[in-house]
């Protein structure tokens, strides 16, 4: 049975990262086409380690590479977002919303605008 959702859904593959079946993926991408993949989605979710290579990938820059009225999902690591940045893209109105499993501090401090 294949996993229902609407329109495409790609994956960006990290390098490094093991081989692992992709049942239900339409396109499997190199990580270099991640830049041109913001642009198409409209939901992103980030299941990246914390590396040196990864800390604030998602930045003011990718932020903005995004399809207006997107989602982005982080179940990854905090640092993996630059926060301030995502803040600033949703205050814009860039973003349609954010769902963060993870913040770069935690706990987050008393009346953090990233809490509500």
């Amino acid at each position: 049975m294949a996993p229902a959702h609407h329109g495409n859904l790609f994956l960006v593959r990290l390098p490094d990262a093991p081989p692992t079946a992709a049942v239900g993926v339409d396109e499997l991408l190199p990580v270099g086409a991640l830049d041109d993949a913001l642009g198409r989605a409209d939901h992103v979710c980030l299941t990246v380690p914390l590396t040196p290579a990864t800390h604030h990938p998602m930045d003011a820059r990718r932020l903005g590479r995004m399809r207006p009225g997107a989602f982005l999902y982080n179940v990854s690591r905090g640092a993996v977002v630059d926060q301030a940045a995502l803040v600033e893209a949703l205050r814009a109105g860039k973003l349609a919303g954010a769902g963060l499993d993870v913040f770069e501090e935690e706990p987050l401090p008393a009346g953090s605008e990233r809490g509500s």
